[in-house]
């Protein structure tokens, strides 16, 4: 699965979404892509769209449990159990951002009222059948739907290894400083 990822050059987000494989980048092609006024870097996103923040949220989250998985392989109890509250916390994140996946914000609306300026997928497909939305829109919301669905089914898999992981240094350290007490008394 192509995940949204945060580009090295310009440090946007972007979501990989399907291009036939006549498509092309007609700017690429010619060789008219201007680059970067500043860092002269030539920077093409096709075959890629902005990414949603739902989106950029997951990819978060998902990021911030496997880096606790990495602080706990470590082995440096105060740094995992650190890491481990930190991915605690953010798998506690999981279903607000997953309820908010199924929700636009419609633009030009900053300042209205919550029910004008947010439109939930039920919405938003009566809001183009009426063709007063682009099918673009829905297409988007399905799109992060499916991307916030897959990587929150990831979650628990990933949690229960930093579970599994921290519990066993737990038990390692304790297991050190039982032996080292033995040895304290024993002098």
């Amino acid at each position: 699965m192509s995940r949204p990822f945060q580009c090295s050059k310009c440090r946007n987000w972007y979501t990989p979404i399907p291009v036939s494989e006549e498509d092309y980048c007609w700017s690429c092609r010619e060789g008219k892509h201007a680059p970067h006024h500043k860092t002269g870097v030539i920077d093409c996103h096709f075959g890629q769209t902005s990414s949603t923040p739902s989106e950029i949220k997951m990819v978060g989250i998902v990021a911030t449990i496997k880096d606790a998985i990495t602080a706990v392989e470590g082995g440096d109890i105060r740094s995992a159990e650190v890491a481990f509250a930190l991915a605690e916390k953010a798998r506690g994140e999981v279903t607000d951002v997953v309820r908010w996946a199924t929700v636009m914000e419609m633009p030009g609306t900053l300042g209205e009222s919550s029910t004008t300026r947010f439109k939930n997928i039920d919405a938003l497909i009566a809001l183009v059948a009426d063709k007063r939305r682009p099918p673009e829109d829905l297409a988007m919301v399905r799109r992060t739907m499916r991307f916030c669905d897959e990587m929150a089914a990831e979650i628990p898999l990933l949690m229960a290894d930093l579970r599994t992981n921290i519990g066993a240094l737990r038990a390692s350290v304790q297991g050190e400083s039982k032996t080292e007490k033995k040895v304290a008394v024993a002098a």
